[in-house]
């Protein structure tokens, strides 16, 4: 049974118009269909992606006016509120300029150490 329809289409993906033979074609050939497929998948990817960098971000740091309040700081909460990297942060430690007590295997970080520091340097 073949359909005798003809309905003039616009392609979804190249905005040429076609004659279609059924109510439900979307594309004028199958290389459009095709390129709309994988541009779809293609943005499902980039937005999935998006999302996990928004809640890895929102999970990994902590903000910034929960750390003003404490007394004692972690290595990545003194991080933050010093605005520095890891790796500049330890060699402060390691040069001695930044006293740290170690609770298990973690470094804690005293405020006032931290206020010290800014002190000396003036």
């Amino acid at each position: 049974m073949s359909s005798t329809l003809r309905l003039k289409k616009a392609c979804e993906y190249c905005k040429q118009t076609f004659i279609a033979q059924k109510t439900a074609t979307r594309f004028c050939s199958h290389r459009c269909n095709s390129r709309a497929y994988k541009q779809n998948i293609r943005e499902q990817k980039k937005s999935t992606v998006q999302q996990d960098l928004i809640q890895h971000t929102a999970k990994s740091s902590p903000k910034l006016s929960s750390v003003q309040s404490k007394q004692f700081l972690d290595i990545k909460e003194t991080c933050i509120l010093l605005k520095c990297s890891e790796s500049t942060l330890r060699k402060l430690i390691s040069k001695g300029n930044i006293r740290t007590a170690l609770v298990g295997r973690k470094h804690i970080i005293r405020r006032t150490d931290i206020e010290l520091l800014f002190d000396k340097a003036n």
